[in-house]
């Protein structure tokens, strides 16, 4: 997370960005593969984690 915070020109009131990743390298970790010898699906991997996920936010504070 990184996040940077701006005071605006009325008294007491701020402005406040902000900007999250998740798994930012978009390196993925796949599940185990498929066992068993009599299946047609055997050795086929049928998942993987989350993505790549960024978020931005902005927030005024008064």
């Amino acid at each position: 997370m990184a996040g940077k915070r701006f005071r605006l020109p009325r008294e007491g009131h701020t402005m406040q960005f902000r900007f999250e990743s998740f798994n930012l390298t978009n390196t993925p970790r796949f599940g185990q593969p498929v066992g068993g010898m009599l299946r047609a699906a055997t050795g086929t991997i049928n998942r993987a984690d989350e993505p790549r996920r960024l978020q931005f936010g902005l927030k005024h504070l008064f």
